[in-house]
């Protein structure tokens, strides 16, 4: 679409073409000057001509017309090469004269980003795929980005500071990355909508469709105690995936474990930590000694987003998921309770210490305990892998703790995976274990007796099994 205005105001007529909503101009003519204007050029620079002899126009009459010319291409020896169309491809359907200025362009483009979501779909042409990249704008300086593949699913995360700038209905979108500066060019062709040109300053570029909406608000908690985040993402410097768990004991303290995918369980730690809200967007800053970890976490529901993590030496991306440790069969800590796992009874009190008590007597140890979700969790025994009296790991007096994966079946009892496979019963603080050494007491004495038999039982347990004595036909029985 083309057209041709004739401004009285500024004694300039305009030529311009339509393209993705927008009217682009051409060529603009003063006709009181005679200076001529060639706009938008491929150079990017204005070209100007000045008409000599030039007399004022403001009284000339003008007929509208078009002139065409077959379309060709100029080649470097001066020659000119027709290019093929079809028929209809060339020509006019319709025109009007209007009186009047021309409606303005529309101002698509918003004035502030924050509080919405960016989202571009284009064509990954080294995967053969398309990709869905998607920016949340939390702060007038910060967004929270992630990409997913249409074949290779979430692909990462980024946290980055960018500017925005806006004239009409294109918008500028500017982000500083590590690495290079990356530039959004927007064309908006509604509110919500329109075509996207993106190039990265090291290299690179794509183009696309984008749209951008307001946010759902998202009921992010103001507090995590209590809870429990699971988290899942890919290590690049181990080449390996990662889950990792949180639990949150107070305002300022957590647990923590991460399970490798091939490396297995790592050590229980509990570092302090401090949690902000701004809009769907959580900050959990960690502290274990002088390494400070930061976390952002994008809600995309009340229960679980994607999370952008790094500290001094590493960063890593991934997804989240936040549930209640009140939930499930497995309790939130083990403080005075009791388990049994083959054969051995541990007994756990305040301040990670326990004892262990076996057929061949009782040692006093240390633990740690987190609850992994509604019915798993973690025992280690002793509380960490130790360097020994050498300190220095990778010597014959290393200690490497014991990591027991509990999954509660019920609330008294489960099975055991990780370092050893099993079964294990659980007694909670006001229950006991039965005795793992020497006779069975009732009240006073190690027997009770039998109506059925007329007689007395004498109860007597060893490792996993409770025998039976008749005194009837003197013979030892297991118990089923």
């Amino acid at each position: 679409t083309f057209r041709v205005f004739n401004s009285t105001e500024n004694k300039i007529i305009s030529s311009q073409y339509l393209d993705n909503g927008v009217w682009t101009t051409i060529y603009q003519l003063n006709w009181e000057t005679g200076l001529l204007t060639e706009k938008n050029t491929n150079s990017g620079v204005e070209e100007t001509h000045q008409f000599s002899n030039w007399q004022d126009s403001k009284d000339a009459m003008v007929a509208p017309m078009m002139d065409f010319t077959i379309p060709h291409t100029s080649n470097s020896n001066n020659e000119y090469e027709n290019v093929s169309f079809e028929e209809g491809d060339l020509g006019f359907t319709s025109f009007s004269v209007t009186e009047g200025a021309p409606e303005p362009d529309p101002e698509y483009a918003p004035s502030s980003l924050v509080g919405k979501i960016y989202q571009e779909i284009y064509d990954d042409l080294d995967n053969s795929e398309q990709v869905t990249e998607s920016l949340y704008f939390h702060s007038s300086s910060e967004y929270f980005g992630y990409r997913l593949g249409q074949n290779s699913g979430f692909q990462g995360t980024q946290v980055a500071p960018y500017e925005w700038s806006v004239s009409g209905n294109q918008g500028t979108l500017t982000t500083t990355l590590d690495g290079g500066t990356g530039t959004y060019g927007l064309v908006f062709e509604t509110e919500e909508s329109g075509q996207t040109n993106y190039s990265f300053s090291a290299g690179g570029s794509t183009t696309g469709t984008f749209t951008l909406r307001n946010a759902t608000p998202i009921t992010v908690p103001s507090s995590l105690v209590g809870k429990i985040l699971t988290e899942t993402f890919y290590d690049e410097t181990s080449n390996e995936n990662f889950t990792q768990f949180m639990y949150f004991e107070s305002d300022t303290k957590l647990l923590e474990i991460q399970e490798g995918e091939v490396s297995g369980l790592y050590n229980i730690y509990n570092p302090s930590y401090t949690f902000s809200v701004s809009g769907n967007i959580g900050t959990l800053i960690t502290s274990t000694g002088t390494d400070t970890a930061v976390y952002t976490l994008l809600f995309t529901s009340e229960t679980g987003g994607y999370s952008d993590y790094s500290n001094s030496y590493s960063d890593s991306s991934g997804s989240f998921n936040l549930s209640n440790s009140t939930d499930g069969y497995s309790p939130s800590n083990f403080v005075n309770d009791q388990i049994i796992i083959s054969g051995e009874t541990y007994i756990f009190k305040a301040n990670n210490a326990c004892t262990i008590r076996s057929d061949s007597g009782s040692i006093d140890s240390t633990y740690q305990f987190i609850k992994t979700g509604q019915h798993t969790a973690v025992l280690s025994i002793p509380a960490d892998d130790d360097a020994g009296p050498d300190s220095v790991f990778g010597t014959a007096d290393d200690v490497f703790a014991n990591k027991y994966k509990l999954t509660f079946s019920s609330s008294s009892s489960g099975t055991i995976s990780g370092g050893e496979a099993g079964n294990f019963s659980y007694f909670p603080e006001g229950t006991s274990a039965p005795s793992t050494k020497g006779w069975m007491w009732f009240d006073h004495y190690p027997w009770v007796y039998s109506n059925i038999e007329q007689d007395w039982l004498y109860y007597f347990p060893t490792g996993s099994k409770l025998m039976v004595y008749s005194a009837k036909d003197l013979v030892w029985r297991e118990m089923d």
